[in-house]
C-alpha cells in the first residue's frame, strides 16, 4: 500500500481539498488517480464520515480492490465503504425490492424468489430454449460451435439492455448498418427470435440473467420511492473510478444521482474503453465532466520510464501514420527487439531472458508475457520451458472453456469413470491424458499402456482395473511407483462408488483433497491445479443452484453439467483474487486480459508482434459492439472504412495501454513464421518498422 507521504504534490493537493462538490479526475493510467481516490476515501474516513455512507462504484469487482485493502488492514474501522459495481448495485436492489417490483415485471412465479443467471447457467438455460431452433435449421449458415453462438445471443441481450434501447430492436439495428449479403439479415432475425424466447422463458421462471437484471433495475426498481428513499438515506459520498470503462446505462444511473451526493469524485483513464465489447462506452463520459463542478487532470506517470514514455508517443504516432518527429529511444535500456525465425526459438530466447532477469534480482510478478491471443498450443509450449527451468508462472484466459484445461479435464475424466450411469464413458486416448495429469511423472507413452491395458468400456460401463494384473514386464515398463499411485486412484474410486456423494461439486471435492492433491499426484503442490479446480466446483454450485431440483435428480445434474462441457459449455469468468494474482509468478495473460485486470509490471515481453491480431476484433457473426452502441449513427452503415478505424484504434488502445502499465522495459518478439507457421506483416509490426527505419541509423537496425 502507498504511503501518504509518497504521494505527489499535486495528489496530495488533489486528497486534502476541501471536501463537498463534484470533481472529475482525468489523465492517463498510471497518473495516480486512483490512489488520489484511495486516500480521499480514507480521508473521509478519518475526519469522521460514516464508511456505509461512501459508495465506490467501479465497472469490474476486481477494480475496486485498491479500495478494499486500506481499510481491511485498519482494525478501527468496523464498518467499510460499499465497492461494486452497478449490475452488483442492481442485483442487490432487486432481491430487496422483488416483492414490490416482481409482478408488475410481468414474472410468473411472482410470488417465488427470483434465479440469478450466470454466463454458464443462462447458456444452459438458453440451449433448452433455442435447441429446437437449432433443429429446425437456424443458425446452419455458420461454422460455430453451440455455445460461441450462444453467447452471441446473450451478448445482444446484454448491449440492449447497457446501451438502453429494447430488446426486440436488437435485429433491426443490426440489419440497418449491414451491406453484404442478404442471408446475414436473416441470421440477424432468428438470433432475435431466440433472444426473445429466451427471455420470455426467463420471465417465467424466475430466471435473472445479466440483461435483465438492467432492465429491471432501471425500469421497475429504481423508480420506486422506496429505492429513492432507501438510497438517498444511506448513500452521502460517491466515488466512480475507471468511469470510461462504464456503461452507457451506468453513467445515465451516475448523472442522474450525482446531484444528490454531498460529494463526488468521478476518476477517467484517457486512454481506457478495453471493455468496449462487454459494453462499455469511454465516448458516453464527456456528459458526466460536463455535470461535474471541477475538472482536473493529473500528467505524470507514476510507472513509465522516459525511454518507455518516449516509445508511447512513437509508436502511438506511427500506428496513426502521422510523422515521427523525435528519435525514439528503441534500442536502448526502454524497448528491446528480438527476432527468430520460428517460435519455438523465440520461447526458448524469452525463456532464457526471463530466467536471467531473476537471477539479477526482478521478482517473477514483476514480469508479464502478454500476447493478443493465449492459445492452447502458445501456452502449453511456455509453459513447458518455463517449468523445465521451475520458473512460476500464473495464466488465465477468461474466454477459455473448463474442459480446456488439463487439470479440469482429468477431474472430469475421472468423474465419468465413476459414474457408470451417465452412459458417457471416455476414450482410451482421453484416459491416457487423464493419467498423464493425475499421477506425477507420468509421461504419456506409460500412460498409454495402462490406458490401453487397465481400462476398459464393458456395456457401456467404464472399468479399470488392477495394475498388478499385468505381467511382470509390462509393470516394470511401466515402473512400479507409477503403478502404485494408478493402485491408489483405481481403489479410491471402488470406495468411492460404494459410498458416492451427493453431487459432482462434492465428488470432485474430495477427489481433489483426498487424492490428487497428495504427494505423487499431478496436483500436489500446483497452485494452478487448486485454481482450476476450484473454478470448476464453484461453476457446479452455480449451476445447481438454478437448476430446478425437483425436475433433475443428482445423478442426472451431474450427467447434464458434464454434457454441456462436453459441448464446449464456457467458463463464467474465474475473478482471481489481487492477492493471489500478486503472487510470485510470471504472468501470461492475453493482451486485453490484462488490460482490464489493470495489471502492472516492471518488464512486459510481447509475444508475436507480427500477428494481425493486435488490431482486429473478434468474429462475432450474431453481434456487433460498435453498431449496437449508444453513439452508433443509424443511418449508417458498417463499411471497410468504418474497419480500418477501427483496426486502428484498437491497435493504438491496446499498446498505449500496455505501455502505460510498464515500468522498465519492453520486448518487442517476433517470429518470422507464427503459430501456424505462415509468414506475418501486421499492424503493429509495420509501424515497429516504420520507426525504425524513419529516424535510425541503418546500422541499429534489428533484424525485424
Amino acid at each position: 500500500m502507498i504511503e501518504r507521504q509518497s504521494l505527489s504534490a499535486e495528489q496530495s493537493r488533489l486528497v486534502d481539498s476541501t471536501p463537498g462538490g463534484t470533481l472529475f479526475l482525468q489523465g492517463p493510467a498510471g497518473a495516480g488517480k486512483t490512489t488520489v481516490g484511495r486516500f480521499k476515501m480514507i480521508g473521509m474516513i478519518e475526519a469522521g464520515v460514516d464508511p456505509a455512507s461512501i459508495l465506490i462504484l467501479v465497472p469490474q469487482r476486481r477494480l475496486g480492490e485498491p479500495y478494499r485493502q486500506p481499510i481491511e488492514l485498519n482494525a478501527a474501522v468496523v464498518e467499510q465503504p460499499e465497492v461494486i459495481t452497478v449490475a452488483g448495485l442492481a442485483r442487490r436492489m432487486i432481491e430487496l425490492f422483488w416483492p414490490v417490483v416482481a409482478e408488475q415485471a410481468g414474472f410468473g412465479q411472482p410470488g417465488e424468489p427470483p434465479r440469478f443467471l450466470t454466463l454458464e447457467t443462462a447458456q444452459y438455460h438458453l440451449s433448452r430454449v433455442v435447441g429446437p431452433y437449432l433443429d429446425e435449421g437456424y443458425f446452419e449458415s455458420l461454422s460455430l460451435d453451440r455455445y460461441r453462438l450462444y453467447r452471441q445471443i446473450l451478448d445482444n441481450l446484454n448491449k440492449a439492455a447497457v446501451v438502453g434501447f429494447p430488446a426486440s430492436e436488437i435485429n433491426e439495428r443490426l440489419s440497418e448498418a449491414w451491406v453484404g449479403p442478404e442471408e446475414q439479415t436473416r441470421i440477424y432475425d432468428q438470433a432475435q427470435r431466440a433472444a426473445l424466447k429466451f427471455r420470455a422463458a426467463c420471465f417465467a421462471a424466475n430466471l435473472v440473467d445479466f440483461s435483465l437484471q438492467y432492465e429491471l433495475f432501471f425500469k421497475h426498481v429504481e423508480v420506486i420511492p422506496g429505492f429513492r428513499e432507501h438510497f438517498s438515506d444511506r448513500y452521502h459520498h460517491l466515488i466512480v473510478d475507471n468511469v470510461e470503462e462504464e456503461t452507457p446505462q451506468g453513467h445515465d444511473f451516475i448523472a442522474r444521482w450525482l446531484p444528490s451526493f454531498e460529494s463526488a469524485l468521478l476518476i477517467a483513464d484517457e486512454d481506457g474503453g478495453f471493455s468496449r465489447f462487454l459494453g462499455a462506452d469511454p465516448d458516453h463520459i464527456e456528459g458526466l465532466r460536463k455535470a461535474c463542478q471541477v475538472t482536473e487532470r493529473l500528467d505524470s506517470s507514476h510507472v513509465m520510464t522516459e525511454p518507455v514514455c518516449q516509445f508511447s508517443i512513437s509508436l502511438k504516432t506511427s500506428l496513426l501514420g502521422g510523422e515521427i518527429q523525435t528519435r525514439p529511444t528503441l534500442l536502448g535500456d526502454g524497448v528491446e527487439v528480438h527476432s527468430s525465425d520460428y517460435l519455438t526459438d523465440l520461447l526458448d530466447w524469452i525463456v532464457g531472458e526471463v530466467e536471467g532477469l531473476l537471477q539479477k534480482g526482478l521478482r517473477p510478478s514483476q514480469i508479464a508475457i502478454v500476447s493478443p491471443f493465449v492459445s492452447d498450443a502458445l501456452r502449453f509450449l511456455l509453459t513447458y520451458k518455463l517449468d523445465r527451468r521451475a520458473i512460476p508462472w500464473v495464466s488465465h484466459r477468461p474466454s477459455r472453456a473448463i474442459a480446456d484445461e488439463p487439470f479440469n479435464r482429468c477431474l472430469l475424466t475421472i468423474a465419468a469413470i465413476a459414474h457408470a450411469e451417465w452412459k458417457a464413458p471416455p476414450s482410451r486416448e482421453t484416459v491416457a491424458q487423464m493419467l498423464m495429469v493425475a499421477m506425477d511423472g507420468l509421461d504419456l507413452i506409460r500412460a498409454g499402456l495402462l490406458a490401453n491395458t487397465l481400462y476398459r468400456i464393458k456395456d457401456g460401463a467404464p472399468e479399470l482395473s488392477s495394475f498388478l494384473q499385468l505381467r511382470p514386464e509390462m509393470q516394470e515398463r511401466v515402473g512400479f511407483h507409477q503403478g502404485e499411485l494408478f493402485e491408489r486412484l483405481r481403489e479410491w474410486l471402488e470406495r468411492s462408488q460404494q459410498h458416492p456423494p451427493a453431487h459432482l461439486d462434492q465428488f470432485l471435492s474430495r477427489l481433489f483433497g483426498e487424492l490428487l492433491s497428495q504427494p505423487g499426484f499431478g496436483f500436489h503442490g500446483r497452485i494452478d491445479a487448486g485454481r482450476a479446480a476450484a473454478a470448476m466446483i464453484s461453476s457446479i454450485q452455480k449451476f445447481r443452484a438454478v437448476v430446478d431440483p425437483g425436475q433433475l435428480s443428482r445423478h442426472e445434474l451431474g450427467r447434464q453439467y458434464y454434457r454441456l462441457i462436453e459441448e464446449g459449455l464456457l467458463a463464467a469468468q474465474y475473478q482471481m483474487d489481487e492477492r493471489e494474482a500478486a503472487g510470485e509468478a510470471v504472468q501470461i495473460l492475453p493482451a486485453f486480459t490484462y488490460l482490464t485486470f489493470d495489471r502492472k509490471s516492471s518488464v512486459q515481453f510481447w509475444l508475436d508482434i507480427g500477428s494481425p491480431a493486435w488490431a482486429e476484433r473478434l468474429y462475432q457473426p450474431l453481434t456487433h459492439p460498435y453498431v449496437l452502441s449508444r453513439t452508433w449513427d443509424r443511418d449508417e452503415k458498417w463499411t471497410d472504412e468504418h474497419e480500418r478505424d477501427v483496426r486502428r484504434e484498437i491497435a493504438v488502445t491496446l499498446t498505449t495501454g500496455l505501455i502505460r502499465r510498464c515500468r522498465e522495459k519492453i520486448y518487442l518478439c517476433h517470429s518470422a513464421y507464427g503459430e501456424q507457421g505462415l509468414e506475418q506483416q501486421g499492424v503493429l509490426l509495420n509501424a515497429i518498422q516504420r520507426i525504425l527505419t524513419q529516424n535510425v541509423d541503418p546500422a541499429e537496425l534489428t533484424d525485424v
